[in-house]
């Protein structure tokens, strides 16, 4: 359930195999209709709240590949990281990789959880020393390039967060933003706030 995100039939087949046996344990006959007295979100509620405690499959599944996806995104330096990366996205980020490439059951889980990862993570700016274009670092990140202002041929485009501040200080440098963006993002972009600390970029 850590590896592969299983398909919801199949959830479902073993959800069936344990909500039979709560609900009528074994039997010797199978000819009669078996009763259900609660509905099944009930049970799978905490005993807190008065189900049973007993695990939601489909979550917990989700939660784990969740949670591998995160420390892919997380830790670039492991080794998981980089193999994934030498295969997957050589020339990109976890973010921005390519949904279309050959991937293994594991990669293929992965991407299909990103969605639920991209829409609620994104990094605290303190040294501005990630990438603008393949790092969620502000709102709507996903959708800069429709924003941007395409400049002649020979313009050097900036690569790091801290290439759009003013040089030497931790402030947007609104010239430039006005100059490659266009407004909605580059009032997102103005708008985001930059911690003042020496620690590095921390993803949330």
């Amino acid at each position: 359930m850590s590896n592969i995100l299983f398909t919801k039939k199949f959830i479902a087949k073993l959800t069936a195999i344990i909500r039979n046996f709560w609900w009528t344990g074994i039997r010797e006959e199978t000819n009669f209709k078996i009763l259900c007295l609660r509905a099944w979100k009930d049970i799978c509620s905490p005993k807190s709240e008065g189900g049973l405690g007993i695990r939601n499959l489909q979550a917990m599944n989700q939660g784990l590949i969740l949670m591998a996806a995160w420390r892919i995104a997380d830790q670039p330096n492991e080794f998981l990281h980089r193999v994934l990366k030498s295969k997957y996205f050589p020339d990109s980020s976890i973010w921005r990789q390519n949904a279309n490439a050959p991937k293994s059951a594991f990669w293929a889980s992965i991407i299909k959880i990103l969605p639920i990862l991209k829409a609620h993570s994104f990094y605290q700016i303190s040294q501005g020393q990630i990438s603008i274009w393949s790092t969620p670092w502000c709102q709507n990140w996903a959708q800069i390039y429709d924003f941007l202002i395409i400049q002649p041929n020979n313009y050097s485009y900036p690569a790091q967060v801290k290439d759009l501040w003013i040089q030497n200080q931790q402030n947007w440098n609104h010239q430039l933003l006005d100059t490659l963006f266009q407004p909605p993002m580059c009032a997102i972009i103005k708008n985001t706030p930059i911690i003042c600390s020496q620690d590095e970029d921390f993803l949330c």
